[in-house]
């Protein structure tokens, strides 16, 4: 299972970075765009950071502080030479979800890309990200989800500029469908964390939040 696999390998972690940010580049924007008209000021963590790509395009519409946590190694040390353009504006942090490195409410928003389905106890992960929101924040939680129906797909499609078929053989390979977020273990964790959530569909992309 995909959530048993904590951290992308070093070799992987090069080829993510040359091929499959490509992918997300729309997505990438359009969570940067929803960043932008939330957020004024504050401070803002990205959970899975990854390549750092999604908080380059965050900071170069709003100058908010940074910071990304990844827990693997090779993601931090590539996500530093993308970022190099910000320095100043981002932290990077290896860690692990689970444990967030943090002091308790310090961040304005969260916001995770692709992550939740690598989460081994997504529970903990949920009362982490609410610990350190400061009150009133949000966490943002985005996953590709496979059996989005024919129609929403072809939305995601032509917004994303991507053929259809690509993106659900990738939502399948690296996601959550929503029946998790229904009837599934999302579900059971979301209920056992006792947090306040809304779930949002919008073509491929499923859209957890948490306050």
């Amino acid at each position: 299972m995909q959530r048993f696999g904590q951290g992308i390998p070093r070799g992987a972690s090069y080829v993510y970075n040359k091929v499959a940010s490509k992918l997300l580049e729309q997505f990438h924007e359009k969570v940067a765009n929803e960043v932008s008209l939330y957020l004024s000021n504050g401070r803002i963590l990205d959970i899975g950071c990854g390549t750092g790509k999604l908080l380059l395009n965050i900071l170069g519409k709003k100058k908010v502080l940074g910071v990304g946590l990844d827990i693997s190694k090779a993601m931090i040390n590539i996500a530093k030479v993308n970022l190099s353009k910000v320095y100043g504006y981002v932290d990077l942090v290896l860690g692990d979800a689970h444990y967030l490195p943090f002091k308790s409410h310090v961040f304005s928003l969260i916001v995770s890309t692709g992550t939740l389905h690598h989460i081994r106890e997504p529970h903990h992960v949920f009362e982490e990200c609410v610990r350190v929101l400061k009150f009133g924040g949000e966490a943002w939680i985005y996953e590709f989800s496979y059996d989005t129906p024919s129609e929403e797909l072809d939305k995601t499609s032509i917004e994303f500029k991507k053929n259809k078929y690509l993106l659900r053989l990738a939502s399948a390979l690296h996601g959550l469908p929503r029946k998790a977020y229904q009837i599934g273990y999302i579900k059971q964790a979301l209920e056992s964390s006792r947090v306040r959530y809304k779930i949002l569909y919008n073509g491929l992309v499923t859209k957890l939040i948490l306050s």
